[in-house]
């Protein structure tokens, strides 16, 4: 914790994760956090390295944490079928793919893609990791993984487009839960998972000044956004998440993607 006893509390800025801080950064909560903004890799490597408290950290970083992080009950970030942000972009088709460029910023969406690799084809293609600038991915490789608000930008009138939240729903009938809210052990929290359950709670009645801000932003219509919010994303962690997320550490833990079983354990 910083001198000043203020919980470091770390986030990314994609649209997806606007409405569980929407209501800290605009002041609808009062709260005593220190808000740091960064990609979700580099939040993972803070929380590691104890430059974060907490923080909202890819889902496979959880599972390689070694037992350093507890979860915050009832909040991810999810989906079930298309979720449009996670993203395998190229001119081949899926079995003629040998070289990926994945984006530097993505660690759980990494993972899945060789995952559904692994089950489609038994093989993984070479993987690149590129700042994710799709023109000068696709000069590097077949295929590029693109994830967060760059997916947006897309012209899927150009490429095969891949939704591997799609294609994990299709291969396993299950949600993905592609981020988690992740405490280390040993910060000493106070009222900080009840702000953030309540920042939840109002941020879903700010979806739509969520899409009208974000539209601006991304160069996208609100309506976008809005449907993006609203049917794509669930802020939840329930039973079925939670049943997804095991499983994903599992088949993880089968090839070898990760090192050890992982046991969930929810700070109480």
């Amino acid at each position: 914790m910083t001198i000043n006893n203020k919980i470091r509390f770390g986030y990314h800025g994609f649209l997806n994760s606007r409405p569980l801080i929407a209501p800290l950064l605009t002041g609808r909560i009062d709260h005593n956090l220190e808000l740091i903004c960064d990609t979700p890799a580099r939040l993972a490597d803070m929380l590691k390295e104890g430059e974060i408290d907490m923080g909202i950290i890819p889902s496979i970083e959880y599972a390689r944490g070694n037992g350093s992080y507890l979860l915050i009950p009832n909040i991810s970030i999810s989906s079930e079928g298309d979720v449009d942000t996670v993203l395998l972009v190229g001119m081949k088709r899926f079995e003629d793919i040998d070289v990926v460029a994945v984006d530097s910023g993505s660690r759980t969406s990494v993972v899945l893609l060789r995952i559904i690799f692994r089950d489609r084809l038994g093989r993984e293609p070479e993987m690149i990791s590129m700042e994710p600038d799709l023109e000068k991915m696709m000069d590097r490789a077949d295929a590029a993984l693109i994830i967060g608000d760059n997916a947006f930008k897309v012209d899927r009138s150009r490429f095969n487009i891949y939704d591997l939240s799609t294609e994990w729903y299709d291969l396993t009938a299950r949600p993905f839960v592609h981020a988690v809210l992740a405490v280390r052990h040993g910060v000493g929290l106070r009222n900080e998972p009840e702000l953030l359950w309540k920042a939840k709670e109002i941020g879903s009645s700010m979806i739509d000044e969520i899409a009208v801000e974000g539209g601006e932003r991304l160069g996208i219509t609100p309506d976008i956004c809005r449907d993006y919010l609203r049917n794509k994303i669930i802020y939840d962690l329930g039973k079925k998440e939670l049943d997804s997320l095991r499983f994903f550490y599992s088949i993880s833990k089968g090839y070898s993607l990760i090192e050890e079983d992982v046991e969930i354990r929810f700070l109480t």
